[in-house]
């Protein structure tokens, strides 16, 4: 207890002096902590991918006068290497949702938000990249046209606690049925998105896109074989 009350009696002697200390004390933890906090971010981008190691993403070399880099890639160019090449395991192909807008109006019933985080996604995007499903199957959510995968946040924005599975959500263009609810996406991640639309939907609309090897509307990743050396293909490089 004397040593508690010799050190109040310091601490009232020299207050400027003790407080000085405390604060930068307190400054110096403040700083750690925030910056611990953004390493871990920083340094945990995408680990949550259980496969993350042998995901790829697809690059084009283009000549324009001079060399260009590019990651958008044509639609049929995945597949075709999953076809050609044993050591590809799965292809994924995503699209953005629109490139003449920003945000859509989607409705059920008489609740209706403008989303912006929305994707054109192949189903294969479940084998190759990780989700906590929530409902549905993602052997088969994807497949048809009109389908629709959409985050946790999404599915009680509309549909509040009741199951979201096989619920219609509408925009001014289609009608898109829910066929998995997958747990929000952790924020360091590169690739963000509350909802997956089925390619086979954007094929329905455009069919020649994903016919073509040379385009430039696709994001395309890869899960490679386990040892797979980077530069093996040529035109890989890690995303």
């Amino acid at each position: 207890m004397s040593q508690l009350n010799l050190s109040l009696r310091n601490f009232y002697r020299d207050r400027l002096y003790s407080v000085i200390n405390v604060m930068g004390l307190s400054l110096g933890v403040a700083c750690f902590l925030v910056t611990s906090l953004f390493l871990n971010i920083e340094l945990t981008y995408d680990h949550y991918h259980e496969n993350r190691d042998n995901i790829y993403r697809l690059a084009e070399t283009y000549s324009n006068s001079v060399l260009n880099d590019s990651v958008n890639t044509g639609g049929a160019l995945g597949p075709l290497l999953e076809r050609e090449f044993g050591e590809v395991i799965s292809s994924v192909s995503f699209r953005e949702y629109s490139y003449d807008a920003s945000e859509f109006l989607f409705r059920y019933e008489d609740t209706e938000y403008y989303e912006n985080e929305l994707m054109y996604a192949s189903n294969s995007v479940f084998d190759v990249f990780s989700f906590n499903i929530l409902e549905g199957d993602p052997g088969t959510a994807l497949i048809d046209p009109g389908t629709i995968a959409i985050s946790s946040s999404m599915a009680e924005r509309y549909f509040g606690e009741v199951s979201a599975l096989n619920k219609i959500l509408q925009t001014d263009t289609l009608d898109l049925r829910v066929t998995l609810v997958f747990q929000d996406l952790p924020q360091n991640t590169h690739l963000h998105y509350d909802a997956l639309v089925s390619v086979a939907t954007r094929n329905s609309i455009e069919p020649r896109e994903l016919e073509s090897i040379g385009g430039n509307q696709y994001y395309t990743y890869l899960l490679m074989e386990e040892g797979y050396d980077p530069n093996g293909l040529g035109i890989i490089y890690m995303g």
